[in-house]
């Protein structure tokens, strides 16, 4: 199923009196690049979606989740792969800067353009074969479009094709409100998904499934819930799924991204890892340059920030968390006007 935005969210609850009036979307809406969302996971939960209509409130029980998604949204042009999508205006990676997709919005439509990334050391790019429309531009309550995302890609010289289409109708409008204690004006749209997959021109994947998703007035995917794949048939009124919330929490420094090609320095793996509550980041410059070490959590708060300028030759950056909660941390390397992160493991 096409997830909008790569970030998604799920609503469910009983309709009672809403706090928000109803909300249009439009082009202007939409947070600047250096936007920072995380995600929240939990798969097949049995919660009720709610029901349709005008003032509704939705309401998402607390949940366990199993797992979190730090989201920055960045410049394309700041990106390694942006010379194959000239026309887009975002793009979001996370922390570990190995995973891009990008993303037009005007003043008539947001589109989903394609996405970028590093397969066993190798550039992976796939370009959708037209844009495919995420959101018409402006949208309000009782609108209906269509998403379709088709590419192509080459496996050891067999072709195939891959067309993900979904049919959306903006059914419900009023508030979402979530266990992150966020109460936010929403549109809600019944998603009607089919997935195709042909191989060498031959159907050999044929999936169908539902889903709803709640977008907020910044045009995000505020929550989604998503039919489960093992579910025996497509059902509008199915009660187990897979839930998605997101929660904007702040801003990214503004800084470039080359995460998976950057040319003039490398970095490792941290050792030890997971680590308590110190561990190392070997990084190797290629001449001597500023060098800028940030380490954020998995919500993509800035924890711990040094700078410093070194030589040429092999490095290793000391990491100190004795301060931090056990989790998951990101390190980004910053020098030469590129970026490279990986991803640690605080245990205490």
């Amino acid at each position: 199923m096409v997830r909008v935005f790569a970030v998604s969210f799920l609503m469910m609850g009983l309709a009672v009196s809403a706090a928000f009036a109803q909300i249009t979307i439009h082009s202007s809406d939409w947070r600047g690049v250096n936007s920072v969302y995380t995600e929240y996971e939990a798969d097949g939960v049995n919660c009720p979606h709610g029901g349709p209509g005008a003032n509704q409130t939705w309401t998402i029980p607390t949940q366990t989740w199993s797992n979190t998604y730090p989201e920055w949204w960045v410049a394309p042009s700041s990106t390694p792969y942006a010379g194959s999508f000239p026309t887009a205006t975002f793009a979001s990676t996370d922390p570990t800067l190995t995973y891009f997709s990008y993303f037009q919005v005007s003043a008539s439509a947001a589109s989903m353009l394609g996405t970028g990334t590093m397969e066993a050391d190798t550039p992976l790019v796939v370009v959708y074969s037209t844009p495919a429309l995420a959101l018409p531009l402006p949208v309000t309550y009782n609108a209906n479009w269509s998403t379709v995302v088709r590419y192509d890609m080459d496996f050891g010289g067999f072709p195939a094709t891959f067309v993900d289409s979904t049919r959306h109708t903006m059914d419900g409008w009023g508030t979402l409100v979530t266990p992150l204690a966020e109460n936010v004006a929403t549109l809600r749209s019944q998603d009607h998904n089919f997935l195709n997959v042909f191989f060498q021109g031959i159907p050999v994947v044929s999936e169908e499934h539902y889903g709803y998703t709640w977008y907020a007035q910044d045009g995000r995917a505020g929550a989604q819930m998503q039919q489960t794949s093992d579910a025996p048939s497509p059902d509008p009124n199915f009660t187990t799924g897979d839930l998605y919330v997101t929660q904007y929490t702040g801003t990214l420094a503004a800084e470039p991204v080359r995460g998976p090609v950057a040319e003039r320095f490398t970095i490792g793996q941290n050792y030890p890892n997971p680590f308590n509550p110190t561990t190392t980041l070997p990084v190797e410059l290629q001449h001597t340059a500023k060098v800028t070490l940030s380490i954020y959590n998995e919500t993509g708060r800035l924890v711990s920030t040094q700078e410093m300028e070194l030589p040429a030759g092999s490095h290793q950056l000391p990491i100190n968390g004795s301060s931090w909660a056990s989790g998951t941390y990101f390190a980004r390397v910053s020098a030469d006007g590129q970026a490279l992160s990986t991803k640690m493991m605080l245990m205490k």
